[in-house]
């Protein structure tokens, strides 16, 4: 009968039991929620280092391409102003006001515009074919993760006019680098404000 007390008063009750379960699993839902933010700031986190060295890649061929091909390709303040925050359904990455935008991979072993329409899927001038025949139209967006494009510095380079720019012995602009532009099945992420952004200041010499 002793033992039997003991063993009585040990027990735990239901209430207990239901309150410790509870305990336990939102410690187990703070941990994964932990998990999962630091899981994505650590993939965002490599992103961003992929989007740098894309940058420093894409400096170097800039220099190479020449001012006047720069020159031509350099976005304004009122270009950017213009760009929707959320393109419509409809629009086409060829539709933008800037011709000159241009995507890279996310291995960063492609950097090109996006091919004319009559260059599209074409194996010997579309880069994004990779040398695949029977590429499709998602196939070669899939590949196109950093959309960048090229912003004049008013501040630096304020001249618009090709003869006062010719006076100038440099141009002062950003690369502006924003992903993902596509997902990996094809589908264009419209919505701007969903993008990561690293704005880098650049310039080249004649």
């Amino acid at each position: 009968m002793p033992f039997a007390r003991h063993a009585r008063a040990r027990a735990f009750s239901l209430v207990e039991v239901v309150i410790a379960v509870g305990v336990f699993a939102l410690a187990v839902t703070a941990i994964v929620g932990i998990m999962s933010a630091v899981g994505k700031s650590v993939s965002d986190l490599q992103e961003s280092e992929k989007a740098s060295r894309l940058v420093s890649v894409v400096q170097a061929r800039l220099q190479s391409a020449g001012f006047a091909a720069i020159q031509g390709a350099l976005q304004t303040d009122t270009d950017i102003a213009d760009e929707p925050d959320v393109y419509p359904a409809s629009a086409h990455p060829r539709d933008s006001n800037n011709p000159y935008r241009f995507y890279g991979s996310e291995d960063g072993q492609i950097v090109a515009i996006y091919p004319s329409a009559g260059n599209e899927g074409d194996e010997e001038n579309d880069p994004w074919t990779l040398g695949r025949s029977g590429t499709t139209k998602a196939d070669r967006d899939g590949l196109k993760f950093f959309e960048m494009a090229l912003v004049r510095n008013s501040s630096l380079s304020p001249n618009t006019g090709t003869a006062l720019d010719a006076d100038s012995g440099y141009l002062a602009f950003s690369i502006r680098v924003r992903w993902p532009a596509f997902l990996p099945n094809g589908d264009r992420v419209t919505d701007n404000s969903q993008k990561n952004v690293l704005i880098v200041p650049a310039a080249i010499t004649r």
